[in-house]
């Protein structure tokens, strides 16, 4: 029995002790135990307490930093003795292992942000010394890549596109990150170069340049390339466009030159014909107002010629009634009869000076006529040059056509007045020989005379021939005045005319002198046009141009 209260006791804390020394907590001794054996029981049931509440802790500890809470710690006094300790001295490892870690936390989260920290210069042991070793390795490499990337800006920035990183003073990673951004600079500064050449080739106007098929470029950099070349061919197309108007401008402007110089000289020669016209007018004129002068001069002389008609119809009505009364009125017939002779003879005198002035008329309608003629191809002249002119001779050709106009009335005014002339030179001459048969009639009478009383009847019969003739004189001296009157209508309607064409000249030649200013001004347009072709010409010769086809 006493074996058995032993070893009871003994087994329970023997298998209990195996299983805490495999880790296996059992559960707290609940049998009843007397004495020391009862004290074994607390004992082990205390340790189970312990190893339990030890356990809870470490499975708290581990549970807070599997959930990242690394500030979470035991409380190592619920403990005595070494189970204190060993919490404690958890306690302290965590402490040990949480410093580093939040370094490391802190400085990747700074890292992750662009905020690149200083170099880990505190101490740290083993494993932890090796973190901060590589911590410090990052943030050199960084610090490095910072450096290399601000170099390569900074150089881009300079306009220095050759700069590049050394690949080799980096690893891994950066080295590749390096690596690419040099092939990248290569891939945008190798077109950017072959663009800068065509640029400045474009600058030194040699258009015939374009980008270098042999350098490969892709996406917008073919479209830079395709920019590049267009700007060449299109510029190289205008200009050669531009080269050829400028030709044409050349030739237009030779052309403009040549017509300008036509028109100067047609305006020119219209101002002389004009001058001409003008003095041919004033001529015309003067001839004009010695024919209305001689015209005055034939109309009083026709007005004596009528009243001397009148008389001898008078004196024949009373040779008439004296020769009814007899013989006693003989004295008095003899009387009429000289009176009659110096009438006839005054009538021959008065017919005579008429013709005189019907000559001097007739030159004087010669000389219109002239001036007729010459005015219409002074008119001709005009017109031909104002058709030479063109636009520009639109005015001067009206002023042809008026001028011809005027020639042509002058001329039928001139020809009117030669009919009219021969009209009267017919009137004068059965005037003449109405005269001359006055005068036979009067040489009759006086041979009747000396034997009136046997020859009053023929006598008688004479007398009225003589009254007859007379009226027929009067009459037809009544027609020459109405003609005359006629002719110095015509007369003065020429000299209107005449005016007319020298206020048309003088205005033709003072639209001719406003035509020479135009031209003028046009030769100087012309001369600055051509100066501006020439520098034109002169600026366009330094491109060289692309060849299109």
């Amino acid at each position: 029995d006493m074996l058995d209260a032993y070893i009871g006791p003994i087994n329970v804390s023997a298998e209990y002790i195996d299983r805490i020394s495999k880790g296996d907590t059992p559960p707290k001794i609940t049998e009843e135990y007397k004495g020391d054996f009862n004290e074994i029981k607390n004992n082990l049931n205390a340790l189970i307490d312990v190893i339990q509440m030890r356990g809870a802790d470490i499975q708290l500890l581990t549970k807070a930093g599997m959930e990242g809470r690394l500030d979470v710690r035991a409380d190592p006094s619920k403990y005595s003795g070494y189970h204190g300790n060993m919490i404690k001295s958890i306690n302290n490892m965590l402490d040990t292992y949480i410093g580093p870690l939040n370094l490391a936390a802190e400085y990747i989260d700074r890292i992750s942000k662009g905020d690149l920290p200083p170099r880990i210069t505190e101490e740290y042991h083993g494993d932890f010394n090796e973190l901060k070793n590589n911590l410090n390795q990052c943030i050199d490499a960084i610090s490095l890549l910072i450096h290399d990337v601000n170099r390569l800006s900074e150089a881009a920035t300079a306009g220095d596109l050759h700069t590049r990183a050394d690949v080799n003073q980096h690893q891994g990673s950066y080295a590749t990150l390096v690596k690419g951004i040099n092939e990248t600079l290569d891939a945008v500064v190798e077109p950017i170069e072959e663009a800068m050449r065509v640029a400045k080739e474009y600058a030194q106007c040699n258009l015939a340049t374009s980008f270098d098929p042999r350098i490969q470029v892709k996406g917008e950099f073919a479209d830079f390339k395709n920019s590049l070349d267009t700007i060449g061919s299109d510029i190289s197309k205008t200009i050669e466009s531009l080269h050829q108007e400028i030709e044409s401008l050349v030739k237009h402007s030779s052309n403009a030159q040549y017509g300008v110089e036509d028109v100067s000289r047609g305006a020119r020669e219209i101002a002389q014909n004009a001058e001409e016209t003008s003095m041919n007018a004033s001529k015309a004129e003067e001839g004009i107002d010695q024919v209305l002068r001689a015209m005055a001069d034939l109309t009083v002389m026709v007005s004596d010629i009528s009243a001397n008609a009148d008389a001898v119809a008078r004196l024949s009505e009373d040779a008439n009634a004296l020769a009814k009364k007899g013989t006693e009125f003989a004295g008095a017939a003899d009387k009429g009869m000289e009176s009659i002779t110096r009438s006839s003879s005054e009538v021959e005198q008065i017919i005579g000076a008429i013709r005189s002035e019907m000559d001097q008329i007739r030159k004087i309608v010669n000389i219109i006529t002239d001036l007729a003629n010459q005015t219409n191809l002074l008119a001709l002249n005009a017109a031909i040059e104002a058709a030479r002119a063109g636009e520009a001779g639109r005015g001067f050709a009206v002023v042809a056509s008026e001028v011809k106009a005027l020639a042509q009335e002058s001329r039928t005014s001139a020809e009117s007045i030669a009919d009219m002339i021969m009209g009267l030179e017919r009137k004068s001459d059965s005037a003449a020989h109405a005269i001359e048969a006055a005068g036979k009639a009067v040489g009759e009478g006086n041979r009747a005379l000396t034997d009136t009383l046997n020859v009053f009847t023929e006598l008688t019969r004479a007398v009225d021939d003589i009254n007859q003739k007379m009226l027929t004189i009067a009459q037809a001296t009544e027609q020459q005045a109405a003609s005359f009157e006629e002719i110095t209508a015509s007369a003065n309607e020429m000299s209107t005319l005449v005016k007319r064409t020298a206020d048309d000249a003088t205005q033709s030649s003072a639209t001719s002198e406003e035509a020479l200013a135009v031209v003028s001004q046009i030769n100087g347009i012309i001369n600055l046009i051509n100066e501006a072709v020439a520098n034109m010409r002169k600026e366009m010769e330094v491109f060289n141009l692309r060849k299109t086809s």
